[in-house]
């Protein structure tokens, strides 16, 4: 089974080869990489060419600086396996990853395919042996207790066949493209399989976006909220799953973004922010379900007022306290 590998590629010289020496060590050998060159400005777009040539399987393309979102979607546009990968240029699988996925997807005819990950500071280039019977085991989720963003919660970790995803594309969105992209996709799925075993490492470093708390997480982080919530909603959760989708949304609205424009340096970035934050409150209060209806009416009368004060007082506050007697 052929399995298409999209790799993009901005700026990742520092990390770049153990991304690519993760692929080449795979004990499935059918495979093809597609490596996106993004535009990058160090020696990243060098270093694809002399992976290529060195390796037939491999290919790059080099394009302008179009975002991370548009250079998967040149990769799948290229790919010609029967599965696609995602593995980002700064992270690393194990040996025998894409022999397992090949092999859920043999037995189970899975069309989602997700596996484990742990988080790294560092690559060191090992991994620990897994064990004999691991294997994929098909999800249901509709009996989920967890919620199917958690079980998304890496988007980079997952596997999905061509012919299921069809012409979905990842979005413009500067956060949360990936998971939008799963979560649109395991809507068309027949069968969803889960390796519970590491086998990505997932490089955490300072440099990442999602670390930097700048108008492009905030804005990008409004935007994507309203998204996966309107998809957990169409793939029917459970309800102990909803609940938790409504969690996961509520703690990043109330905990980590609200006010959180007051900390941009430039007017202008703080007022975007702040535009952002209350459409994303009015697209959340319009959702059916998800607020209570009073909470609701509530949420959309500090909308159309931008009222930080009544938003605070009747549903922020309130819902701290909730989560804090919770635990």
């Amino acid at each position: 089974m052929k399995i298409s590998v999209v790799v993009p590629v901005y700026n990742s010289e520092r990390h770049l080869r153990a991304a690519l020496d993760s692929v080449i060590g795979q004990t499935h050998a059918e495979w093809e990489c597609i490596c996106v060159d993004d535009g990058s400005t160090d020696g990243s777009g060098k270093m694809l060419d002399e992976y290529a040539a060195r390796e037939p399987r491999m290919r790059v393309i080099h394009q302008a600086n179009g975002g991370e979102g548009a250079a998967r979607n040149t990769g799948m546009d290229a790919a010609t396996g029967e599965l696609v990968a995602f593995l980002d240029s700064d992270d690393a699988w194990h040996p025998e990853t894409l022999r397992l996925v090949a092999e859920t997807r043999l037995r189970i005819g899975a069309d989602v395919i997700r596996y484990g990950w742990r988080a790294v500071a560092e690559h060191n280039g090992t991994f620990a042996p897994l064990s004999p019977n691991v294997a994929g085991s098909e999800v249901a989720l509709s009996s989920r207790r967890e919620s199917t963003i958690r079980f998304c919660a890496l988007g980079a970790a997952t596997v999905v066949s061509r012919e299921a995803c069809g012409k979905i594309r990842f979005t413009p969105l500067t956060q949360g493209a990936d998971l939008v992209f799963v979560l649109e996709c395991l809507l068309r799925a027949r069968k969803v399989a889960y390796i519970d075993a590491p086998l990505l490492d997932y490089l955490t470093h300072p440099g990442q976006i999602s670390r930097k708390v700048s108008k492009g997480l905030l804005v990008g982080s409004c935007g994507y909220i309203p998204e996966i919530v309107a998809r957990c909603v169409r793939l029917g959760e459970s309800g102990a799953a909803w609940a938790d989708t409504r969690r996961y949304a509520c703690d990043l609205a109330f905990r980590r973004l609200f006010g959180a424009w007051r900390l941009l340096p430039d007017v202008s970035e703080r007022e975007e922010a702040r535009r952002a934050f209350w459409a994303m409150m009015g697209r959340l209060a319009d959702q059916r379900g998800f607020f209570c209806k009073r909470r609701s009416r509530i949420v959309k009368a500090a909308c159309r007022r931008e009222s930080s004060l009544l938003l605070r007082v009747a549903v922020v506050w309130p819902y701290r306290l909730e989560r804090r007697f919770a635990r």
